[in-house]
């Protein structure tokens, strides 16, 4: 992974990092994430209520415990854990805070990114790391993870910017606009997804594992969606209810394979 020294030591040492789900829509940063574990979003009474801090609730989405992995092990991941959208239309999705000019210049003036005239150096890409699982195979275009129009939601196929999908049988990148060739074949296994948005090129590319460029596929970013929500959701009547273990969510100006 081709990254430059200072945003290597900001990652490193944890510097400019929201890493509380709740602290996404007031904290500029380099880098989000959240552990999505019993009272993360507000399952139980005594939980952080994610509603609360400019998240979108839909339904009671339950907890799942994680269960029978080995240690430290992709021969045997057990049953993960997470957020589990399992009624049709339920939704848990972030304020809408990614890929705009005002959160680039933000970010880039955070880390010491701006040139003597103020000019600020935008970053390239914004990057989406998630480990996640899928109850079901069923062909769902409105049921997925990952990046979401403004004012749009999780459970609509036609308000994603990124997200993954199954169309019952391959995993795929869509957004309101495109939908991607496959990416791998699907199966209701644990997974590391990573969705990657570049301005320079213009095209968000998404990988199931295995993260090396010649293994995503791409589509286009439609203009005029920005800034973007992280989410997840099932559709109305649908049957694949996603189950989010974790998120990643980071900026770069470098490279990301």
């Amino acid at each position: 992974m081709e990254i430059g020294s200072r945003e290597y030591l900001d990652i490193m040492y944890g510097l400019h990092h929201a890493s509380r789900a709740r602290d996404w829509g007031e904290k500029i940063a380099l880098r989000y994430s959240a552990n999505f574990n019993v009272d993360a979003y507000g399952a139980t009474t005594e939980g952080n209520d994610l509603s609360a801090f400019g998240w979108t609730v839909t339904g009671a989405p339950p907890y799942i415990a994680p269960s029978g992995a080995d240690f430290l092990t992709a021969d045997d991941k057990g049953t993960t854990g997470g957020v589990h959208t399992d009624t049709a239309s339920d939704v848990i999705q972030s304020p809408s805070i990614f890929g705009d000019w005002s959160h680039g210049v933000a970010v880039s003036r955070l880390v010491g990114r701006i040139s003597n005239n103020g000019t600020p150096d935008l970053p390239r890409f914004l990057i989406c790391d998630f480990v996640a699982r899928f109850s079901a195979n069923a062909n769902e275009t409105g049921s997925g993870i990952g990046f979401v129009e403004d004012g749009g939601s999780a459970a609509v196929a036609n308000d994603y910017a990124a997200m993954i999908f199954t169309d019952g049988t391959s995993w795929k990148l869509r957004s309101g606009a495109a939908t991607s060739a496959a990416i791998a074949a699907v199966d209701t296994n644990p997974h590391r997804f990573r969705i990657v948005l570049d301005r320079i090129a213009a095209l968000a590319y998404g990988f199931v594992d295995n993260l090396d460029k010649a293994y995503g596929q791409s589509i286009a970013i439609e203009a005029d969606e920005f800034p973007l929500a992280f989410g997840q959701g099932v559709v109305a009547a649908g049957t694949n209810d996603p189950v989010l273990a974790n998120v990643d969510i980071r900026y770069a100006w470098h490279g990301h394979y």
